[in-house]
């Protein structure tokens, strides 16, 4: 689970408010989960040989956040992935100053 939410950068925001399918919007969250994990375990020296998975298993309402002067829509989100992730670390834009901590549930 995120909190605070991670924003979405402008092109994943102009495609999900482009969309009404709910499924489409949860794939594009799931695909920017799995680029803030990959983003992530680079930073950390990681690599995977397997294909990263994460399913989105809940998304509250949609929160709209100020980042450096831009305005982004984070959520908080309950995902579950193949990867194994420890608490309080940061995924995503704006980790630097609290955004897309995740705790496991």
């Amino acid at each position: 689970m995120f909190t605070p939410p991670p924003p979405l950068n402008k092109i994943n925001y102009e495609k999900y408010i482009q969309t009404d399918d709910i499924i489409e919007k949860y794939q594009i969250l799931e695909n920017v989960l799995v680029g803030n994990i990959l983003s992530f375990a680079k930073g950390m020296g990681i690599y995977f040989n397997n294909k990263i998975k994460v399913t989105i298993l809940q998304v509250d309402e949609p929160k709209v956040y100020r980042f450096k002067n831009i305005k982004m829509m984070g959520f908080d989100i309950r995902f579950k992935s193949n990867v194994s992730l420890p608490d309080y670390i940061g995924l995503g834009k704006g980790v630097s100053i609290g955004f897309g901590m995740i705790k496991r549930l």
